[in-house]
């Protein structure tokens, strides 16, 4: 498990190689001033893999099914996957103002084999 560094701006383009993939992620802000919302869109080797997502939190407790960004794009040709935790354990969705090193929401990377670890996220969202 990774994390990605995020910055607290509204619009962000990060570029990384991840698992030898050359993978770009754009994290905006849609929506109106009293609702606006985050999504992401992700790319890897210059493939599209996820356009417009929305940004989900993960709390950490344990009864909650992880909100793994990619989770309904495995047949994409990317490994691993990026979840947004919230460290308050709350579960709220992301705001850009609490990104950064110290912020409350952290965008992880999992490997493959990370998400072996966990067991298959598929099953545990369906089971919630």
């Amino acid at each position: 498990m990774l994390l990605v560094p995020l910055t607290a701006v509204p619009s962000q383009l990060v570029t990384t190689i991840l698992n030898g993939q050359s993978v770009s992620l754009s994290i905006y802000q849609l929506g109106f001033p009293s609702q606006q919302v985050l999504y992401i869109d992700v790319t890897a080797n210059g493939a599209a893999i996820a356009t417009c997502r929305k940004c989900r939190a993960f709390s950490g407790l344990t009864t909650d099914a992880p909100p793994f960004v990619l989770l309904d794009a495995r047949y994409q040709p990317f490994e691993g996957d990026f979840l947004f935790l919230d460290t308050q354990g709350v579960g709220l969705d992301p705001q850009y103002s609490g990104f950064g090193t110290n912020g409350r929401w952290q965008l992880l990377y999992f490997t493959p084999e990370d998400l072996a670890a966990l067991g298959d996220p598929t099953e545990q969202a369906a089971a919630a």
